[in-house]
């Protein structure tokens, strides 16, 4: 009998500490939900918040020009999504992660993005309508459903010096007149389609980027995406390096492609448009071109040639 009244006290105490660790799980996360909306709501415009290291489960909306800082990217978690709606916000030194839509969401304009890493949403970043951004140091990857960044309808933004790889579709991809905008020194691999997608963009600068292990295109040019340039790219074990091709009953013309180094790739290029893939003095590295700069590289696809194929690698 005194083995039993043991046993059920014992039990009752195991019971109690169980709630007890439920309880105290609950509360910790009543006490992080809304935490950061409710500092953006109390905050006035120009201000600074400061966001300690944590996990936030809360889906935030930025709807004032402010900067949203965390402690450090590694420990400060937005386990939901960032909508940024107003001009001049920086979100800076977050991880952001598990947002059934994008990660970062930007309908608005003159804001940075830097130093987040933004991971396993069905979206990296997306912006629609939101021009002269910059998007810097940022680790996007592993988002599980689309890309890593989307450009829609959006001009002259800066997207620098981001990890952007193991997306489920495009590393990045610019569409709807997205123009002017320049992707310079991103590295961008192991994405499920391409690499880095112009569709129906312009005037846009793809420069000094590592570009490798993208299960299509590392780069394609596709639907009236006319006059962008790709130069001092390393482009490296894609399907395709480049492909520019004639899509949707629409030509992609006047795009200028030199300086780039072809290493690996099961085809180097392909262009069935009408292209310059030389400056009229240097062209490109080509692993698979066999004169000593004798004569013009052939671009697969048409009458395009790159004249002054390069005998060494770029130095990029």
């Amino acid at each position: 009998m005194r083995r039993v009244t043991v046993l059920l006290i014992s039990l009752l105490f195991i019971s109690i500490g169980l709630l007890s660790g439920c309880f105290e799980e609950d509360k910790q996360q009543d006490e992080t939900d809304g935490y950061i909306q409710q500092l953006i709501n109390n905050a006035s415009v120009g201000d600074t918040i400061n966001i300690p290291s944590g996990i936030y489960y809360e889906d935030v909306t930025v709807d004032k020009s402010i900067k949203l800082i965390g402690e450090n990217r590694e420990t400060t978690i937005i386990d939901g999504s960032v909508e940024v709606k107003a001009d001049g916000v920086n979100i800076s030194e977050f991880t952001i992660q598990n947002s059934q839509g994008s990660g970062i969401n930007i309908s608005s304009n003159y804001n940075t993005i830097w130093n987040n890493n933004i991971l396993n949403n069905h979206n990296g970043i997306m912006l629609i309508n939101s021009n002269n951004n910059v998007i810097s140091y940022n680790n996007i990857s592993n988002n599980i459903e689309w890309e890593g960044i989307v450009l829609a309808y959006s001009n002259n933004n800066v997207i620098s010096y981001n990890i952007i790889s193991d997306n489920a579709r495009d590393g990045m991809w610019l569409q709807y007149l997205s123009n002017n905008n320049t992707l310079y020194k991103n590295i961008v691999s192991n994405n499920g389609r391409h690499g880095i997608d112009l569709y129906s963009s312009s005037n846009d600068l793809v420069s000094d980027n590592n570009v490798s292990n993208n299960d299509n295109n590392g780069i394609i040019i596709r639907v009236s995406s006319n006059n962008n340039t790709i130069k001092d790219n390393n482009l490296r074990n894609n399907r395709y390096g480049i492909e520019i091709k004639y899509y949707s009953d629409t030509f992609s013309v006047k795009n200028t492609i030199y300086n780039n180094n072809f290493i690996g790739n099961d085809q180097n290029a392909y262009d069935d448009c009408i292209n310059t893939w030389d400056n009229g003095s240097a062209g490109n590295y080509w692993d698979d071109y066999t004169g000593i700069g004798d004569v013009p590289y052939n671009i697969s696809g048409g009458d395009n040639q790159d004249l002054y194929p390069l005998m060494n690698q770029a130095d990029i």
